[in-house]
């Protein structure tokens, strides 16, 4: 049984893995779905985790898996590599052929707070800022005493940028409020833009009311004003909030939309909206 199962990923050999993050492990079939092996486990030891959350298998099919701002590296096999210790919590990342880490970070400079793709060295050296996309804080700040606590809500309709591999050692990214996408070569050069013409949507007050009716189980836990005060929307719907890509390296990009004809409902609509040859 699976608890909190953040991300699958598909290996050379057609086997399928699955970040059991609340298990503290990656759980390996093959493509028929004969369980063949678990990658880790609870624990502060090499090669067990705190807080996984994400991974990426690279063209060799070694394992990198993000880990509390550190990425625990496993062989195919399961065994134990190495891990690298981040300077930055990252919100995706992608491995290139020689090993480098193109890695989406947060960043808080004296200009403002971004979240930006950067390009690191099997070390998790910073080597070169790719892009960087500026955030609006949605955070929330109370004080008690000499104490600061920060609150802040995510939901469908959050502005994020996100990150995928596509072969031959190609990335391509963009920020969800813009209908823009970007491809780089494995150096982090920019080789393409995707642009396409396409009108902001609002987001209606149903909308609104369903996603605060979501969060109403933090009623109990937080101060009675934070929860309004930390649900911002954007000024308009956002045009996806994954992208994907095959092993043909069509790209496709995915948006998730609350379904308000059903109130006891929050659903998902995929569109698969570019195709590259």
């Amino acid at each position: 049984m699976f608890y909190r199962a953040w991300h699958i990923a598909v290996d050379k050999e057609d086997n399928i893995l699955i970040l059991d993050s609340g298990n503290h492990r990656i759980q390996k079939f093959n493509r028929d779905g004969l369980y063949l092996k678990t990658i880790g486990k609870k624990g502060y030891g090499p090669g067990e985790f705190l807080n996984p959350s994400n991974f990426f298998i690279d063209p060799e099919n070694n394992i990198y898996v993000y880990d509390s701002r550190r990425i625990k590296i496993f062989s195919e096999n399961g065994q134990y590599i190495k891990e690298i210790i981040l300077e930055n919590n990252i919100s995706d990342f992608a491995i290139n052929s020689r090993k480098n880490i193109f890695a989406l970070i947060y960043q808080y400079l004296e200009s403002g707070n971004y979240h930006s793709l950067v390009k690191l060295d099997n070390n998790g050296r910073i080597l070169k800022v790719i892009k960087k996309f500026k955030r609006t804080s949605y955070e929330v700040v109370r004080k008690s005493g000499d104490k600061s606590i920060s609150f802040r809500i995510e939901h469908p309709y959050s502005n994020s940028v996100y990150l995928t591999s596509i072969k031959n050692d190609f990335f391509v990214f963009g920020e969800s409020s813009e209908y823009k996408l970007f491809m780089i070569n494995g150096e982090g050069d920019l080789i393409m833009r995707i642009e396409k013409e396409a009108p902001y949507l609002p987001i209606t007050q149903k909308e609104k009311n369903k996603i605060r009716r979501g969060f109403k189980y933090l009623e109990k836990r937080w101060p009675k004003d934070v929860i309004e005060e930390a649900i911002q929307y954007p000024s308009h719907r956002p045009f996806f909030n994954r992208i994907l890509a095959d092993d043909k390296g069509r790209i496709y990009v995915c948006l998730s939309l609350i379904h308000i004809s059903e109130p006891t409902r929050l659903g998902m609509i995929s569109y698969a909206v570019f195709c590259l040859k």
